[in-house]
């Protein structure tokens, strides 16, 4: 696959600093599957819904894991497809899983809040269960720097507030260490942050899950 690109810039020495880095892409689709929480399913629903409305001609999947919502790109409408994750087991998954997309798409091994992307590069953002992880100020800033006018920042949080915590109970022990590093955010910062950098609230909903857990999803577009 020849016109597929890789960049890496997780270091060995990231190795023993985040947990992503130890989860196997077996436990995290076993967890995220229908063994699990079964959130899968409902996130690429969400990017579908998306990516229809927007059709973008650049997306950036933030947080991409070994290829979450890929299977809705269309290379007849989108040119560039930019995947980034720290675990570079998901991306090589990702690579071989949607070699259909050949050609448009640019996988990179990087700390999502150290891309240094170009200004106004895409047409749409997309960061699904990703801000949990991050510092969220500095990176919902890059994200809209990155987005051209009119781009659009699509963006899916767990809601706080379930009573069987914020990693949901499954078969796969791996998981669990995600509680020492994740922190729920609220719609309420999320849209205060968006606005503060110039991201309008377009349209938001909610996709009920197991557990009584909620997913938030903010649509929020460049002004």
């Amino acid at each position: 696959m020849p016109n597929q690109r890789s960049f890496n810039a997780v270091s060995e020495n990231d190795n023993n600093k985040n947990p992503w880095l130890h989860i196997s892409a077996r436990d995290y689709e076993g967890h995220m599957g229908p063994e699990g929480v079964d959130q899968l399913r409902v996130l690429d629903r969400i990017t579908g819904t998306i990516y229809r409305e927007v059709k973008p001609r650049s997306v950036a999947v933030l947080g991409c894991g070994t290829g979450n919502g890929f299977g809705n790109i269309d290379p007849a409408i989108t040119e560039r497809l930019v995947g980034v994750d720290i675990n570079p087991a998901y991306l090589e998954i990702a690579r071989s899983r949607y070699q259909n997309l050949d050609g448009i798409i640019e996988l990179c091994c990087f700390y999502a809040e150290k891309c240094a992307f170009e200004k106004e590069s895409f047409d749409m953002v997309h960061a699904a269960l990703l801000l949990e992880y991050l510092d969220t100020e500095p990176m919902v800033a890059k994200i809209a720097s990155w987005l051209a006018p009119g781009g659009v920042a699509s963006i899916v949080i767990q809601e706080p507030g379930a009573e069987e915590g914020p990693v949901g109970a499954s078969p796969f022990d791996s998981l669990k260490s995600l509680t020492t590093v994740m922190n729920l955010l609220s719609p309420e910062v999320l849209g205060r942050l968006a606005a503060r950098n110039g991201l309008a609230l377009k349209k938001e909903w909610r996709e009920s899950l197991k557990e009584g857990k909620k997913f938030y999803v903010g649509q929020f577009v460049k002004e």
